[in-house]
């Protein structure tokens, strides 16, 4: 079974077009293959019709061995703020 997880990815207060978090994983491999994606359910700061309508782009990249990895996310319309869901996974 993959490795796998939920976070909020969080752009701020203020409007912004990027922003990005760490993962901690102490049993990722340099080698490991990543993912993540945006998941429509509500939080503090949006509804989960937001998740969708704020076209929000998110990835997974920079994956360091034995440390974890990087979830990167882009407003590409725009600029936006807050928390959004985010799942995860790593093989």
């Amino acid at each position: 079974m993959a490795n796998s997880g939920s976070a909020l990815l969080d752009f701020g207060p203020n409007l912004t077009d990027s922003t990005s978090m760490n993962i901690a994983d102490t049993n990722i491999l340099d080698t490991s293959l990543v993912d993540a994606w945006i998941v429509p359910a509500s939080t503090v700061d949006h509804s989960a019709d937001e998740h969708w309508v704020d076209n929000i782009k998110v990835m997974a990249g920079n994956v360091v061995g034995g440390t974890g990895f990087t979830i990167y996310g882009v407003c590409t319309l725009g600029r936006t703020y807050g928390k959004f869901n985010v799942n995860w996974v790593w093989y």
